[in-house]
């Protein structure tokens, strides 16, 4: 999920310390507390959810079925999320039960006698009369109705088991007005037309799904199908807004081809994108919500790319629990560079990671330091940039091929399940064959960042023999190891890339070369994250002869080959934004990842209001 870029900014930079920082994020702060846990004693399997929109009262008329198993002999309540619809009558198995409020749940007396595996149908009968106005959770009216239920927002039109890491089938009936397009999860089925101008919509989703990925959209739209690829991708937006939509999303299929070959087939029947009023996107599974701020912005193919690879991260595999937020938004971040290298290069994705590093460090003025796991704010520049940025310096730890390898195991074996860090890792240690507890110590479960103060002394020890140490100090609190890439260049004209030690205090790094150096670039792409690098070599005193004996020296890499990185030599350390609203700049060079396109004079723009 990723909001519009410059709103986004725009709302940070009016923010303050002492205003909650939700309300510069995804959701309004007064978005239900997302800490339910797992569901006791049953598991829900399926939900048959049946609606009734009618938008002039406005009104919604619920009637949901629930298959639930036991888990635990004789279980005799059942707890569900309702926060907002007025329930009118509780039947299981078809028998009339009674329920009783404890906020934020209601309890349902399912009878006693039922033995371990044995499955339930529950049948609530609601209504719904209050909704949002100003909240970004729940069910909106207008033209179109569209849902948003990250992270609580479920609850509060539906009934349901409201939490992340509980999953279930599901089968839509949507009865709206039948001027009114419908899109959910799922497969459409053939819709019965009634007498009195409203038509009904079925959808079946026949895969787990957990209830903040559910979605419902009825509107007045447009409607285009892509065929160019192997999936059909869907477009679904108000029509002055649908052609510049159909171009905006004209990559989708490429898109979902790339990601394919890299993690492995596109889970799902179909994809498709539905534009909605608000300021962001949304990857419910099959429907993703797309803002319809975003229409015709240069960032709307890297949205897009971000939303869709929530169909892996995210969708596919989803977080066990609400702290591991990181794995969602972190991935689908990644998912973003990744497309860039893919379709634009190596210099395109470097660019782009570096307005990631500046993001981060901006949003960090309004968040403060915190971890990655359990993060202090759920949806901010630490979670999806930061977490993107990790990954990227975990595939420069252990090298492209187990990196990417680690992600298809990671997937495999978790497809359609709940996942945590732990799972990831050790994903990651079985495709690496290296122990990386010390990596995820670090960088997930540790806050803040390292900060360096880096030199370069010089020996000579003979006419062709040199030791050359390269130091490496830490001025951030914290303990931070990495392997840290130099270039350079020698007087003899030769340019290698080295790897130096960084760890606790000072560490040096000796090398025996047969030439002086002549330029050296502490991390000259950007393969690291970290505050700043200054380079001091007055600082340091050679170390100890290391190089009496003329032999190896480092290992030396082709000239031509970049460290796998983020940046330039040119970019120490944090950039140029020195506040969030510097930030806004970053994101004009976006500009050239869009194709050019002629538009009417009547074509909507970005207004960035």
């Amino acid at each position: 999920m990723l909001i519009s870029s410059f709103l986004w900014l725009l709302s940070v930079a009016h923010a303050t310390p002492t205003d909650p920082l939700r309300s510069a994020l995804k959701h309004a702060s007064s978005s239900p507390t997302p800490s339910s846990g797992p569901l006791e004693y049953w598991d829900i399997e399926h939900y048959d959810i049946s609606v009734w929109l009618q938008p002039e009262e406005p009104r919604l008329e619920g009637d949901i079925t629930i298959r639930a198993r036991a888990t635990v002999p004789n279980p005799v309540q059942i707890r569900l999320h309702s926060d907002g619809p007025i329930i009118h009558r509780i039947r299981v198995d078809g028998i009339d039960k009674t329920w009783s409020e404890v906020d934020p749940f209601i309890v349902i007396d399912v009878g006693e006698g039922h033995s371990l595996g044995d499955v339930v149908h529950i049948q609530v009968e609601y209504q719904v009369t209050t909704f949002p106005s100003d909240d970004l959770v729940g069910l909106h009216w207008g033209d179109p109705i569209h849902s948003f239920n990250e992270p609580s927002g479920a609850r509060r039109w539906l009934v349901v088991y409201d939490d992340p890491a509980d999953k279930a089938t599901l089968h839509w009936t949507i009865r709206a007005p039948s001027e009114l397009s419908v899109v959910a999860n799922g497969i459409p089925e053939p819709s019965i037309e009634h007498d009195d101008g409203t038509t009904t919509h079925s959808f079946d989703f026949d895969g787990p799904i957990p209830t903040y990925l559910m979605v419902l959209h009825a509107g007045t739209y447009s409607h285009h199908v892509n065929t160019s690829g192997a999936v059909e991708v869907h477009t679904w937006a108000r029509p002055d807004l649908f052609e510049d939509a159909v171009l905006d999303f004209e990559s989708t299929p490429r898109m979902i081809d790339y990601f394919g070959t890299i993690w492995g087939e596109y889970p799902w029947t179909h994809y498709a994108n539905v534009t909605a009023p608000f300021s962001g996107a949304m990857e419910h599974t099959t429907a993703t919500t797309f803002g319809e701020d975003l229409i015709g912005h240069p960032m709307a193919e890297v949205v897009n790319a971000h939303e869709l690879a929530h169909h892996w991260f995210g969708n596919l595999l989803t977080l066990a629990e609400w702290p591991e937020i990181w794995l969602n938004e972190g991935f689908a971040s990644y998912g973003e560079v990744l497309w860039i290298e893919h379709a634009y290069g190596a210099s395109a994705k470097q660019a782009y990671i570096q307005t990631q590093i500046d993001s981060y460090y901006a949003w960090q003025t309004l968040e403060s330091s915190s971890t990655l796991y359990d993060p202090m704010f759920l949806w901010g520049g630490l979670v999806y940039d930061k977490g993107s940025l990790v990954l990227h310096m975990l595939r420069w730890v252990v090298g492209d091929a187990a990196f990417f390898d680690g992600l298809a195991q990671y997937l495999d074996a978790h497809q359609f399940g709940s996942v945590t860090t732990m799972n990831f890792r050790r994903a990651m240690e079985d495709a690496s064959g290296e122990p990386l507890d010390w990596f995820f110590d670090q960088w997930v479960y540790q806050a803040g960042d390292p900060s360096y103060r880096w030199g370069i002394t010089q020996t000579r020890l003979g006419d062709s023999n040199w030791q050359v140490d390269f130091h490496i100090e830490q001025e951030a609190p914290g303990s931070w190891s990495m392997p840290i890439p130099i270039r350079v260049e020698l007087e003899s004209g030769e340019v290698m890339d080295i790897i130096a030690d960084s760890g606790d205090g000072a560490l040096t790094t000796s090398f025996c070369l047969e030439s002086s150096t002549a330029f050296a670039t502490f991390d000259p792409n950007r393969a690291l994250l970290f505050i700043n690098a200054v380079h001091v070599d007055s600082r340091f005193e050679a170390a100890p002869d290391v190089c009496s004996e003329p032999g190896a020296g480092p290992e030396r890499a082709d000239p031509g080959q970049d460290v796998p990185a983020l940046g330039t030599e040119k970019n120490k350390g944090r950039g140029c934004a020195s506040s969030p609203l510097a930030l806004a700049w970053l994101w004009i060079p976006m500009a050239m990842l869009t194709s050019t396109r002629r538009r009417s004079a009547t074509s909507p723009r970005f207004s960035g209001r």
